[in-house]
């Protein structure tokens, strides 16, 4: 009985676990509209299962992320794939999230086809190469966009400029 009160249990956190992995699908313009209402700090990356510096960085993004979390700053760390429709649509890139273990960021799988009317939409100075990252601290309208790779210390100067904009 109690082994299957204990196998139960495990049925059900693994259930719902699974639920809560997924990549959701969403619009360039309410991806803008959500991280401008967004409180606290945004850190967006924007990354392809087919870019390897893409690949690279996300880990260590997710290590500074939760440092800071830890410390009781408000981050958020948003994931947006920019992958194939048919990448999203067949799990691929659910499975590569998966396989890496990056559940601990929010999941997004842009779903726009070009790049010339979705890029100026999310940044003007972006010219829609990967990686590409944001940060942003609405709090203090502290804002800026980092086109191409960053390193581990680029990251971290980049959050602290964030945390450190006074409050408007």
């Amino acid at each position: 009985m109690v082994f299957k009160t204990v196998l139960l249990g495990a049925i059900l956190v693994t259930t719902q676990t699974a639920f809560c992995q997924r990549i959701d699908s969403i619009y360039a313009a309410d991806l803008v509209a959500a991280t401008r209402a967004a409180k606290g700090i945004q850190v967006v990356n924007f990354w392809s299962t087919l870019c390897g510096p893409c690949i690279q960085e996300i880990p260590y993004y997710l290590t500074v992320v939760d440092s800071l979390k830890r410390l009781g700053y408000p981050v958020q760390l948003t994931l947006v794939s920019l992958d194939f429709g048919s990448y999203y649509r067949s799990g691929r890139v659910h499975r590569f999230v998966q396989q890496r273990g990056w559940w601990a960021a929010k999941q997004l799988w842009l779903n726009e086809q070009y790049p010339d009317e979705y890029v100026p939409k999310i940044d003007s100075t972006w010219f829609g190469a990967l990686p590409a990252t944001q940060v942003l601290n609405n709090g203090s309208g502290y804002g800026r966009f980092y086109d191409g790779s960053m390193s581990h210390q680029g990251l971290i100067a980049a959050l602290q400029a964030a945390i450190s904009q006074p409050r408007r």
